[in-house]
């Protein structure tokens, strides 16, 4: 059984979308650092994004682990030029 030329050209499509969609989740420019205190985990959320890269916002949610508490930052950065 042999694919005609339009399965092949959409074959080839999904194939393409796939790995531009990988492509875009490695660009996706944030770092995450996790700690006892919210200023620590920022801290390394911060330290982890590229030399140069601008910090946009960051992003602290708290989460309760046994009895105590741990603290999860997501800094959002754009690469410089």
């Amino acid at each position: 059984m042999s694919l005609s030329w339009k399965s092949k050209r959409g074959f080839g499509f999904v194939i393409g979308l796939a790995l531009w969609s990988l492509g875009s989740a490695a660009v996706a420019h944030t770092s995450s650092g996790e700690a006892a205190t919210e200023q620590m985990a920022r801290a390394q959320a911060v330290r982890l994004a590229p030399k140069g890269a601008t910090i946009t916002s960051v992003d602290c949610k708290e989460k309760d682990v046994g009895f105590s508490s741990r603290f999860r930052c997501t800094a959002h950065w754009t690469q410089g030029s």
